[in-house]
């Protein structure tokens, strides 16, 4: 009965996060400050030119003065159908980001071997911080960098395991294959996540 008690507080704390997540959309939340004026000056303004004119937006992306290069754009421009108006475009954003959350607990959950729920209890510590809600409310690129670096983090590990068990086979140079490719989406959404091609450069030169 205890135990029971404990598992559903967790599932109602987790509830309760992702509650807020949701509302701060609906209340456009901008904790972090900034983010609104960065989606309109310099976000939108990119994405737009960019779907106009996609040659002439590129060669002259530095004028939109985005402090990050524009494979957040691209992506939105060619593969998000809501890219019509900035509300619809925010709120495929804020969607988008959650997946972070779910990866996360994956990979927290995969590594250390804990339960499902304390798993993404853990990782839901992501849902509330302001840079991340003002990012995902607002329609910003920070968060497709953490997505990608987090997908490429899953794949790093999947392919950690297969090295472990000594199976040198089609999985594994597929597996190396989504990392290498997500860490770089990763690196070209957001510079400074450089750090983990950095990481994995090193770790196969030693």
């Amino acid at each position: 009965m205890h135990i029971n008690k404990i598992y559903y507080t967790k599932i109602f704390l987790l509830v309760l996060i992702i509650l807020s997540y949701f509302l701060g959309f609906l209340f456009r939340e901008n904790s972090a400050g900034g983010a609104e004026s960065d989606f309109i000056y310099h976000t939108w303004p990119a994405i737009q030119g960019i779907k106009e004119n996609f040659l002439l937006a590129i060669k002259n992306y530095g004028e939109f003065k985005e402090g990050s290069w524009p494979m957040f754009h691209i992506l939105n421009v060619f593969f998000n159908p809501f890219t019509n108006s900035q509300l619809s475009f925010q709120f495929s954003i804020t969607i988008i980001s959650i997946f972070n959350f779910f990866i996360l607990g994956s990979i927290i959950r995969n590594k250390f071997k804990i339960e499902r729920i304390d798993a993404f209890l853990f990782s839901s510590i992501i849902l509330l911080l302001p840079c991340f809600r003002s990012s995902a409310f607002w329609g910003l690129a920070e968060n497709f960098g953490w997505l990608f670096l987090l997908l490429a983090i899953k794949f790093y590990l999947k392919i950690e395991h297969l090295s472990t068990e000594k199976k040198i086979n089609k999985e594994i140079f597929l597996n190396i294959f989504f990392m290498c490719f997500f860490s770089s989406l990763a690196l070209y959404t957001r510079q400074y996540l450089v750090f983990f091609p950095i990481f994995i450069f090193l770790q196969v030169l030693f």
